[in-house]
């Protein structure tokens, strides 16, 4: 305690230790297309093969979120188009030309359920109604907030995030996913931010594996925040 309280001090005057400070207000929407530009499979595989397997499907995508827990992912490849779903605890995954349509609850299994958080923004209710937030320091560089997300103990899911967290625009800018042993899987940088309606969010999203390497990069063109997506978007 002596030690934090010195390290706010240092960094100037008193620091919310309360991830509540730190996560934007007023949002309830977003939309943007993702451009894949940067691949690189072999390292990919040392994070995981549904990482390959998902990047080497993937050229283009339309993204589309909503508060609480709403998502939606029109994606094309060269030879597929199809759509992914979530909208609570329930997903859909349709591949019309494979003639694949799956749904599931995925309420109880957090590892199949996507959130904002994977892509741009960490939100309120992802916080408090999916993860279970616990403060860790205050970043030596930047000053920046420093929290680590975990899955509520009845989920028996041990995953962590770690996420760094803008203090002034309120954006996480680094993410470190760790695994079911404590291993660092991927780091996700984001990054070239841009503030929309008093909202900020990256345009770049950057991949590495465990080794520091470069894994995948997307762009993020038309970013829209709080355009009033209609609900009906994410039903299934």
């Amino acid at each position: 305690m002596i030690t934090t309280t010195f390290a706010t001090l240092v960094l100037g005057g008193f620091q919310s230790t309360n991830i509540d400070s730190y996560l934007p207000s007023g949002f309830k929407d977003i939309s943007f297309n993702i451009s894949l530009t940067k691949r690189f499979p072999k390292e990919l595989q040392k994070i995981d093969q549904s990482y390959v397997i998902q990047y080497s499907q993937l050229d283009s995508a339309l993204f589309r979120g909503k508060e609480p827990f709403k998502l939606r992912i029109d994606a094309k490849s060269e030879d597929a188009s199809g759509y992914t779903i979530v909208n609570g605890g329930r997903k859909l995954i349709s591949i019309p030309v494979l003639h694949i349509k799956s749904k599931s609850d995925v309420s109880k299994q957090p590892g199949q359920r996507q959130t904002l958080m994977d892509f741009a923004i960490l939100t309120n209710a992802e916080s408090h109604e999916f993860l279970e937030s616990k403060f860790v320091r205050f970043d030596r560089e930047t000053g920046n907030p420093v929290f680590d997300l975990t899955f509520p103990s009845n989920l028996d899911y041990p995953v962590r995030h770690r996420v760094w967290i803008d203090k002034s625009t309120k954006n996480m800018v680094k993410r470190e996913w760790y695994g079911l042993k404590g291993q660092l899987r991927a780091t996700f940088l984001y990054l070239n931010p841009t503030t929309i309606k008093g909202i900020t969010v990256p345009t770049v999203l950057r991949v590495l594996n465990s080794e520091n390497k470069i894994a995948a990069e997307s762009k993020y063109l038309n970013v829209k925040i709080n355009d009033g997506i209609a609900d009906s978007v994410f039903d299934f």
